[in-house]
């Protein structure tokens, strides 16, 4: 009787603990499942993501291609812009050595007219100087002459 107690017991505690395990079992499995969709749903939001990512990085791309293009559009502009400055400055400064080169000849001009009024004024001069000492030898020989005809009488 005592085993057959005993006996009755265990089978009681086997089924009992059987299911316990059964139903922890099941909590587990059904834990398991939830972390699997959980996966699941965590691996649908990465891939959106990296589809996010992917589509914002393709943007950037773009967007940096075309500030490259513009960019270039602006460099040529800049480049145009300065080549006529330095055109338009290059103008100025042949206009400036034509109004230069013209004025130095005008100069020159000026000068030879002056250096050639010099020296008829000083020829000029000389024969005056000339004509003046001649005039002062005549002036003297005939004093001489008249000095011997007064003192000579």
């Amino acid at each position: 009787e005592n085993m057959s107690f005993n006996s009755e017991n265990l089978d009681k505690e086997l089924t009992a603990l059987t299911e316990g395990f059964k139903i922890e079992s099941q909590a587990l499995c059904d834990k398991i499942l939830q972390v699997d969709e959980e996966m699941r749903q965590v691996e649908e939001i990465n891939l959106v993501h990296q589809q996010m990512i992917s589509s914002q990085t393709e943007n950037f791309q773009a967007v940096r291609a075309r500030e490259d293009v513009v960019l270039a559009f602006h460099m040529d502009d800049t480049k145009l812009i300065n080549m006529e400055m330095h055109r338009t400055k290059l103008d100025e400064l042949k206009e400036q050595l034509v109004k230069e080169q013209k004025k130095r000849l005008l100069f020159e001009v000026k000068q030879e007219e002056l250096s050639n009024e010099l020296e008829r004024w000083k020829h000029a001069h000389t024969e005056y100087i000339e004509e003046i000492n001649t005039n002062i030898e005549l002036n003297k020989n005939k004093c001489a002459e008249l000095i011997d005809e007064v003192w000579g009488l």
